[in-house]
């Protein structure tokens, strides 16, 4: 599979809007995401000189990295269990910034303190730094692999996709998950077993995997299901060896007690981008809102099924599948949404002959916005916008399906 794009000024040409769209054309766009980028830059900048003091504060000393640097202190030193011992973990994590910072919960499977408790070993915000740039250049090789891109400048409007800064702000692992995803959805064709491999590595966050056995299953890819299964076993005997079955017991222990905090607002409503999220936003009581959530991922999961059987091509089966994951998994944040940015890549490499239609460009301005927009329109309002990126870009993907299965029986 060769996704080379032709080239128009150093950037894919794919992404050049043909006809004009309200009169962006591939130059204008490209102003726009760089003047974007630059304001982007400039506010994240003023954050962390303020949140460290330098400026006015403007926000709490905490991150959700905290959470993933205390755990793997308390790995480092023995104490793997204690990650899932909320008094333990906390004191972990004051000893790391400083006293008074809100609590970060630490959810994740023992696979993950592979990587936190290698993090651990660095200064803090050595750490913090360290992990950023890892993933982060983990997630743009990912997606340049998807658009076939070379030089630079396609990085424009990759990075100035507002999740973007979420990301790197909060420390959180939103790179990791979509470059998983995105290599895994790339490899696939020519190197199954290696995307196996990826696709098994998301283990340590495995609700983002739940549409992976389907999808793989429904396109036949048996050696990519064998990859999967050899890396989702080898991590987690990894982390059984390294810390215990007390850790695993205290993990499945802090999980079934999870759904109580997500549940109950402790999280706010207003950042989730998923059906459950929505539906408690609305004030729906916890048990309505899981119907609601049931309902949605038996849908999508049937539709994106169904365009990986009827369809294909790598970019509607790659876009899909992440587009999917975004509305299945009760639990993902406004973060979460850096997902739709390697969706919108697939489609912009894998549409590149055919050309995306007019309706689909206004699709990918409107999730730009969305992402800045969805909590503050959310908390205000009451509309849980967040759920559109992934609805837009999954009506997309099984639109395309369609017209391309009505004109081959015409």
């Amino acid at each position: 599979m060769s996704l080379n794009l032709p080239r128009e000024g150093g950037v894919p040409a794919a992404i050049k809007p043909r006809p004009r769209l309200f009169g962006l054309n591939q130059a204008s766009m490209m102003r726009w995401c760089t003047i974007l980028l630059v304001q982007e830059i400039c506010v994240f900048i003023f954050l962390v000189l303020g949140t460290h003091g330098l400026i006015t504060k403007v926000k709490p000393g905490t991150t959700d990295y905290v959470s993933f640097y205390a755990a793997g202190h308390l790995a480092n030193i023995g104490q793997a269990p204690m990650a899932y011992n909320h008094a333990a973990h906390y004191a972990a994590e004051v000893a790391a910034t400083q006293p008074g910072i809100q609590y970060v919960f630490f959810f994740y499977p023992p696979v993950f303190l592979l990587v936190c408790s290698l993090l651990a070993r660095l200064p803090y915000l050595l750490s913090f730094v360290v992990f950023d740039t890892v993933t982060l250049t983990l997630y743009l090789a990912a997606l340049r692999a998807i658009l076939g891109a070379k030089g630079w400048r396609w990085m424009i409007p990759v990075l100035s996709f507002p999740v973007t800064f979420f990301v790197l702000g909060w420390g959180q692992n939103s790179f990791l998950t979509a470059a998983l995803l995105a290599l895994g959805s790339v490899f696939l064709e020519r190197r199954p077993i290696v995307a196996g491999l990826m696709f098994g590595l998301i283990c340590y966050k495995p609700h983002f995997g739940i549409l992976i056995p389907l999808v793989l299953i429904v396109g036949g890819y048996w050696r990519a299901i064998f990859g999967a299964v050899i890396s989702v076993l080898a991590t987690v005997g990894l982390s059984w060896a390294m810390f215990g079955s007390a850790t695993w017991l205290a993990f499945w222990h802090g999980f079934a007690a999870s759904p109580l905090m997500y549940q109950s607002g402790r999280i706010p409503f207003k950042f989730f981008i998923t059906p459950f999220g929505a539906a408690r936003l609305m004030s729906l009581p916890p048990a309505l809102a899981y119907d609601v959530q049931i309902i949605v991922s038996v849908a999508v999961a049937i539709l994106v099924g169904w365009i990986w059987r009827s369809d294909t091509r790598p970019a509607i089966r790659g876009a899909s599948l992440i587009a999917g994951t975004l509305l299945v998994v009760p639990l993902a944040l406004v973060y979460d949404l850096l997902m739709a940015m390697v969706a919108m890549a697939w489609l912009v490499a894998g549409l590149r002959q055919e050309g995306l239609l007019r309706g689909e460009k206004l699709a990918f301005v409107a999730i730009y916005a969305i992402s800045v927009l969805a909590s503050g329109i959310a908390e205000h309002f009451g509309v849980p916008l967040g759920l559109l990126p992934g609805v837009l870009l999954l009506a997309i993907c099984a639109l395309r399906c369609f017209r391309k299965g009505r004109l081959a029986v015409t």
